[in-house]
């Protein structure tokens, strides 16, 4: 209960959304400048989109990450004809600020 004050008090202070809804992950791979989601680790290693896996989705106004966890994925028919992939959303939800 106390951890679920915390975050909508963070959620308040910052004036974060609580979710996000059918984020396409895959963007980031082909965009120069960094967006988020943040799909690298710090070793530039991919971060595959799964539920349960936590993300940077920005950062606030002192500099500190925002991560959200993956709540939901799912897979829809298009995308461009070089990766399956591309087609890849998700669900964010709040998860805490670092």
């Amino acid at each position: 209960m106390i951890r679920f004050v915390l975050k909508f008090i963070l959620r308040v202070i910052y004036r974060l959304p609580n979710k996000y809804k059918n984020v396409w992950y895959n963007r980031s791979c082909y965009i120069e400048s960094e967006y988020y989601p943040i799909i690298f680790d710090p070793d530039k290693r991919y971060i595959p989109c799964k539920k349960g896996t936590i993300v940077s989705m920005g950062k606030t106004k002192n500099g500190k990450d925002i991560y959200y966890k993956v709540t939901k994925c799912w897979s829809t028919r298009g995308g461009d004809f070089l990766f399956d992939s591309d087609s890849i959303n998700c669900d964010l939800e709040f998860c805490y600020i670092k």
